[in-house]
């Protein structure tokens, strides 16, 4: 039960910090035309974006790639493997060409 309980709670840390990646990517688009209280809005939902990453990296990444963190943000880790060949690359590259990239272009 236990067990279950952590799979359930990384996967939604990894949907919660996708939704927030999906929000900013759509934010950063119109970010030069947004109203100052709705800038100062998406400043918000950056700052908690950056945190659920970071959480996400250092927990749900050490796990799913079985490799300490090295860098602070989960992007930086699938740029760092993506690198490199074996299933850690495979994963990487497939988590930024279906994850990422498709909502901003070279995301990593």
């Amino acid at each position: 039960m236990e067990t279950l309980l952590l799979l359930l709670s990384g996967y939604t840390l990894f949907l919660m910090t996708w939704v927030f990646y999906l929000a900013l990517m759509n934010l950063k688009k119109v970010r030069h035309s947004l109203h100052p209280i709705a800038k100062a809005q998406a400043y918000v939902l950056l700052f908690v974006g950056y945190i659920l990453d970071v959480t996400l990296n250092i927990t749900v990444g050490t796990v799913l790639y079985a490799d300490p963190p090295r860098e602070l943000l989960f992007t930086a880790r699938l740029q760092r493997l993506k690198k490199k060949g074996g299933w850690r690359g495979d994963m990487a590259r497939w988590m930024c060409d279906h994850l990422l990239n498709q909502f901003d272009v070279g995301h990593c």
